[in-house]
């Protein structure tokens, strides 16, 4: 089992974490945050660029996996030149969000997030409790995924490949010490969403405070 630490400002969220009683945030929520810290106006983006000649076709892979970082398809028997700038920028449409980390590290933490703290003894387990609820109160998701934030550019240029799934991907400077493990639920619909209170009763059986 996977544990991840949740940090607060105030001790009632802590102990209302514990408890089962939680704030989830959104993508778009986070990309607006004032504090540098903890708001990312990159949040769920990232682009390719190709700014020097190349050539390539449907035999050579490596070349057809290049041109669809910028949307260029290449098809079985065709020849295709990239260059002159070909740039492709994606960005992940508005998602539920909970964020924590795999570290616990008070030292590097408290200072941005607070000084209280939440051990989630199973990860996994507690990501499926919310993914339950949001579809308990109608909202439909269409993917859920957890897991580590792999720090690392957002813009890859030429031959260098993208790394990771878009809503995890995150520059190093400042955010590579926070070791951030994220929960994300994209819905199904694109109307728009906000932050909301959750109050899981089985989550309680993976949170338990430990500062």
């Amino acid at each position: 089992m996977l544990k991840v630490y949740r940090f607060l400002s105030k001790e009632e969220y802590a102990n209302d974490f514990a408890d089962g009683r939680f704030r989830i945030s959104t993508l778009n929520a986070c990309r607006a945050y004032e504090d540098p810290l903890q708001g990312d106006p990159g949040e769920g983006t990232l682009s390719h660029q190709i700014d020097e000649t190349m050539s390539g076709s449907f035999e050579d892979k490596e070349f057809v996996q290049i041109a669809a970082q910028v949307g260029v398809k290449v098809g079985a028997g065709a020849d295709v030149k990239l260059g002159g700038v070909n740039r492709m920028s994606c960005v992940l449409v508005d998602s539920y969000l909970l964020c924590a980390t795999n570290h616990f590290a008070p030292e590097l933490l408290s200072d941005t997030f607070g000084k209280y703290c939440v051990e989630i003894s199973d990860a996994v387990a507690f990501g499926k409790q919310i993914n339950c609820e949001l579809k308990r109160r109608g909202i439909q998701i269409r993917q859920a995924w957890a897991g580590n934030v792999i720090y690392t550019p957002r813009e890859t240029f030429n031959r260098t490949k993208q790394s990771g799934n878009i809503g995890f991907v995150k520059p190093a400077d400042p955010y590579e010490e926070q070791r951030e493990f994220r929960f994300i639920y994209v819905p199904q619909s694109s109307i728009a969403i906000s932050p909301m209170f959750l109050d899981i009763p089985t989550a309680r059986a993976f949170c338990r405070r430990i500062a």
